[in-house]
């Protein structure tokens, strides 16, 4: 009897050992997935886990907490679904390609696509995951990471329009134009197409910035830039070269004369009077324009330039002797 006691007080003292020890590891669980979780929420980017159908089966983060979403409405969806109805024709595209690599079951890092968010505007996301399989290789899902990169696609975004746009206008500069009219070219080449460059600069232009000073100067140049865009269509390119002189680039022009209609607009137009902020009178400036044709007279984007510019003199020589010409 006293046999059989003490082997009840052994067993009793290991299953309360027992029971203690899987109370300690289930705290420590709970403190660890605590812990987890405060990480997630502290953390910039989400945390996300999709079942063998990619449907999501949790997703946490610390920006989503921030934004006010409630990841529980994504459940049993997958992330085209998440996103229907605002994704744009570019990362659908971007989908179709990325649905390959999840078919083969890859693991994947920085998959970055657009969204249109609630709002209307459009950010960026990146995502990496890897595939989950169970202990016989069956596969179960992905898990992974994702992360806002809006921000890093506007600093990029503004880092190219430094770069090929000019300051002033936000037409394109120099660099910018001679890219566009080099692809310009090898396309009229090929489909056997005509171009037409029509090269000005103002008349009259150094007597504003000398009189009035390089502010008036700069919102004279702004006010050029939005007056030759009214005229010309969305498909051609005004760009600034610097100084006072600009360039418009024609494209599929058919006809001679449609060249010439536009230039005499950009002359009439420039030659209304401005009212610029700051100065109490009107400003008067006129523009001196030269055109060249592709293929006829200039088989180059170079001597395209170089042909219209000289034909810019030769008309503000005109000019100044009372004659008239385009």
């Amino acid at each position: 009897m006293e046999l059989i006691i003490a082997m009840l007080a052994v067993l009793t003292i290991v299953g309360w050992s027992l029971a203690w020890r899987g109370w300690q590891q289930a705290r420590h669980m709970t403190e660890q997935e605590e812990r987890a979780r405060a990480y997630a929420r502290m953390s910039s980017d989400w945390y996300w886990e999709q079942d063998a159908q990619l449907h999501f089966t949790w997703l946490s983060g610390g920006v989503l907490d921030k934004a006010g979403v409630d990841p529980e409405r994504f459940y049993g969806r997958t992330r085209q679904e998440m996103l229907a109805g605002s994704m744009t024709d570019e990362a659908a595209a971007m989908f179709d390609d990325h649905q390959k690599i999840l078919d083969s079951r890859q693991a994947f890092q920085d998959f970055e696509y657009p969204i249109v968010n609630a709002t209307g505007q459009i950010s960026h996301v990146s995502v990496s995951g890897e595939p989950v399989f169970d202990q016989r290789g069956g596969f179960m899902g992905y898990r992974g990471t994702g992360k806002d990169v809006t921000e890093r696609y506007r600093i990029q975004a503004a880092m190219r329009q430094m770069a090929q746009y000019d300051d002033l206008t936000t037409l394109p500069n120099r660099k910018l134009f001679h890219d566009r009219l080099g692809q310009a070219v090898e396309l009229a080449r090929r489909g056997g197409a005509s171009l037409a460059l029509l090269y000005f600069d103002l008349d009259r232009f150094k007597p504003v910035n000398d009189r009035w000073g390089h502010e008036a100067g700069d919102r004279l140049l702004k006010e050029v830039a939005e007056r030759v865009l009214e005229i010309v269509r969305k498909s051609d390119t005004v760009a600034r070269l610097g100084g006072d002189e600009f360039v418009i680039l024609l494209q599929g022009v058919g006809l001679r004369e449609n060249a010439g209609w536009i230039a005499a607009e950009v002359r009439e137009a420039l030659a209304y009077p401005f009212v610029i902020d700051g100065v109490m009178e009107e400003i008067h400036i006129g523009a001196s324009i030269g055109i060249a044709y592709y293929p006829d007279d200039a088989l180059t984007g170079d001597e395209l330039v170089r042909m219209a510019d000289a034909r810019m003199y030769l008309d503000k020589a005109k000019q100044r002797h009372g004659m008239t010409g385009h």
